[in-house]
């Protein structure tokens, strides 16, 4: 960050933090920052320290997707007088960069002829007693390191994740690790319902023959549980539109897998 975009930074919270940290942290110098405060800004470094500061504003109101043509769109309408190009300048000042476009994530797909079993869970929502109705669906977050996908089992009853699994790919062993840790904390009883969607994940030979093996009843839909629980009237949109981060996961960023 350049010095004429730190300085006002420093002078702002040098009363909570030694100003000597600060200007180490920023990368600029005490003496530097000193004569900065001993002398008048000018009227364009005034107008660059607003600036900038609206720009910081609109570049995380809208989850650092927008590079400077589009924070510059977001500008005019605030009657602020600037060019592109003094825009794209402070963000490089700033180091503010779009985040880079995402490889996309293998969604669900579905092959012609594969089993599949009836809805029997029909969109009802509510179950009368633990380990009664559980459903299963995968979502997928963005790490450095590529996509990761997670498959969760959630009872419906007490709306407790009981069963889960992350792999790097969208598969059936993937469903299947989620459904061995569910079954061995919940005991499956007989006629157990587990609902998820037609993805070649879930109509796997090897997956439909354990969930034989265990006794549980098998119900699948067209769309996947999260676009049932967006659907206008499920009782679960609530709890999806009530939570911001259920719809947003996708566009965090995270470190590693």
């Amino acid at each position: 960050m350049q010095p004429i975009l730190s300085y006002p930074f420093i002078a702002e919270h040098s009363q909570q933090y030694a100003v000597t940290t600060l200007c180490r942290t920023l990368g600029v110098s005490v003496s530097g920052y000193y004569d900065w405060r001993q002398r008048k800004p000018s009227a364009h470094e005034q107008e660059d320290g607003e600036l900038a500061r609206q720009i910081h504003r609109i570049f995380h109101e809208h989850r650092q997707v927008y590079g400077s043509p589009r924070v510059h769109a977001e500008l005019r309408p605030q009657v602020v007088v600037c060019s592109k190009q003094r825009v794209a300048r402070l963000m490089r000042e700033m180091e503010l960069a779009a985040r880079h476009r995402r490889h996309k994530p293998v969604g669900t797909t579905r092959t012609r002829g594969a089993l599949v079993a009836a809805n029997l869970l029909n969109r009802e929502f509510e179950a009368q007693a633990p380990n009664s109705k559980l459903v299963s669906d995968t979502t997928f977050v963005w790490t450095t390191e590529g996509w990761l996908y997670i498959t969760l089992i959630l009872d419906l009853f007490s709306r407790l994740v009981v069963g889960w699994a992350m792999s790097q790919h969208n598969d059936e062993p993937l469903v299947r690790q989620a459904l061995e840790m569910a079954a061995s904390r919940r005991c499956p009883p007989k006629e157990m319902l587990l609902h998820s969607d037609k993805g070649n994940p879930y109509t796997g030979t090897g997956y439909l023959h354990r969930l034989r093996e265990l006794g549980i009843v098998v119900s699948m839909s067209q769309c996947t549980l999260l676009e049932q629980a967006m659907q206008k009237g499920s009782p679960l949109a609530s709890k999806v539109v009530q939570n911001p981060e259920l719809r947003q996961t996708p566009l965090r960023s995270f470190k590693c897998k």
